[in-house]
């Protein structure tokens, strides 16, 4: 009976065919399909998904451009000289002064004044990083460079930058379109970005000339432009031909404000003064040299021992070979009229200990004192006298603002150069570098 029972059993089961196997080949063929389809929509959303973000990102980057911005770089604008000058005879300052927003003064980076302090505005970094020591120093890696050095060896060139990257670089980078003119170095390229029109530096200055090609392309749509930078030395000359507090200085004053009026004029008629963010930024201030005590260096210095002296005036740098140092500074040790540094010894507050452009001795001049190199003294007033301590308030400048982007009236607490920088990047909504400076200083300032 149990065989019986197993016999039906065993006839009940189904019995396997070639049927049902190819039938169950279909049905994985049919899952593999599905699969398949599944992971091609899988790859299009991820596909779909990358392109609305890249597309987002770029819209955030192009599509919504911030304000245009104008810079105005005015060598030599001291910080007192705007109350110099009556207001009624200055009437584009007056208003930019009642309805911007300024800082009370801004402080230049050691040697004040000049290049050196106008690059750590444009980077947001000390000399110690930038390298941009003034006119005139060595570097012992690419040799001898100079503001207006042969080729290689100057400003025109990238080395001259020390390996930082200028705030309009990195604007040109993130899809800004920029034009600079008569700003030193300022048409170098860098990683293959250099501003879209850039006039290089030239004797005559050209400022109101620039100005107006500034003003063409910010304000004409088909240019599309978001940032010119115009730099100005009429200051500066007035003061080195005839003096810092110079009738002369003070006409040269008025002359600038009468074309910044006419520029003020051409944004009312155009209704575009309320979208363009109007900075002026100076490097400092000069002072008098007329009754200064002149330091004649090289006559301290034997004719055998080879050195490079570079720069003169406030501040002066002295390389030499190293077994040369210990005589240098002890010829040069007591030169009255300044303070004689070796390299190891250059106090932290100048920040000028670059690895590679720091002098081996450093000369600085007291105020009332001139460090004179081979040239004879020529200039009525001179800047990049020590105020990090607060004893040379002439060598202050300038940080003015006003536009869309800045509140009215404001007066915040002194600022430094390298402050600067933060605040213009982040007003033209570009990610910038590493820097030193800080938009604590600045922000209130700033209609956020």
């Amino acid at each position: 009976m149990d065989r019986t029972v197993r016999q039906r059993r065993a006839e009940d089961e189904p019995v396997p065919s070639h049927r049902s196997v190819f039938e169950g080949t279909e049905k994985d063929h049919q899952s593999d399909e599905w699969l398949s389809r599944r992971g091609r929509n899988m790859v299009l959303v991820i596909l779909l998904y990358v392109v609305v973000c890249t597309g987002v990102f770029v819209w955030f980057q192009v599509g919504r451009q911030p304000p245009k911005m104008l810079v105005l770089s005015i060598s030599a604008l001291r910080h007192d000289y705007l109350s110099k000058v009556p207001s009624r005879d200055a009437p584009f300052f007056t208003h930019f002064l009642r309805y911007g927003s300024r800082a009370e003064y801004l402080s230049p980076t050691f040697p004040s004044g000049g290049v050196a302090s106008m690059t750590s505005v444009y980077t947001g970094l000390y000399p110690e990083k930038h390298g941009v020591l003034g006119e005139h120093f060595m570097d012992r890696k690419q040799g001898e460079l100079k503001l207006k050095g042969p080729a290689g060896h100057s400003a025109d060139d990238a080395a001259w930058w020390g390996g930082s990257l200028p705030f309009w670089n990195s604007a040109v980078k993130q899809w800004r379109k920029a034009a600079l003119f008569n700003v030193p170095g300022g048409c170098v390229p860098f990683d293959g970005y250099a501003p879209h029109t850039c006039t290089a530096p030239t004797d005559d200055d050209a400022f109101s000339e620039n100005l107006s090609r500034a003003l063409d392309l910010l304000l004409n749509e088909e240019h599309a432009y978001n940032l010119a930078v115009v730099h100005t030395n009429v200051l500066r000359r007035a003061a080195e031909e005839h003096g810092a507090d110079s009738k002369r200085l003070l006409d040269e004053l008025l002359t600038l404000d009468a074309r910044l009026q006419q520029m003020d004029r051409q944004l009312l008629d155009l209704q575009m003064r309320d979208n363009v963010n109007i900075i002026i930024v100076s490097d400092g201030g000069l002072t008098d040299t007329e009754t200064a005590e002149v330091v004649h260096i090289d006559r301290y210095l034997p004719p055998e021992v080879g050195v490079t002296i570079a720069g003169n005036g406030a501040v002066c740098y002295v390389y030499a070979n190293e077994a040369h140092h210990d005589l240098v500074y002890g010829v040069i040790g007591n030169v009255p009229g300044a303070k004689t540094y070796r390299r190891h010894e250059i106090p932290e507050r100048y920040r000028i200990s670059h690895p590679d452009r720091a002098p081996d001795v450093l000369l600085v001049a007291a105020p009332g004192s001139y460090i004179e190199n081979t040239a004879p003294l020529t200039v009525a007033a001179a800047g990049g006298y020590d105020d990090t301590e607060g004893n040379a308030p002439d060598m202050r400048g300038v940080l003015l603002a006003r536009g869309p982007s800045f509140k009215q009236g404001v007066v915040v607490q002194p600022v430094s150069a390298v402050d600067v920088y933060p605040l213009l990047t982040a007003l033209l909504d570009v990610t910038s570098e590493v820097h030193s400076g800080s938009m604590l200083r600045t922000t209130d300032m700033v209609n956020w």
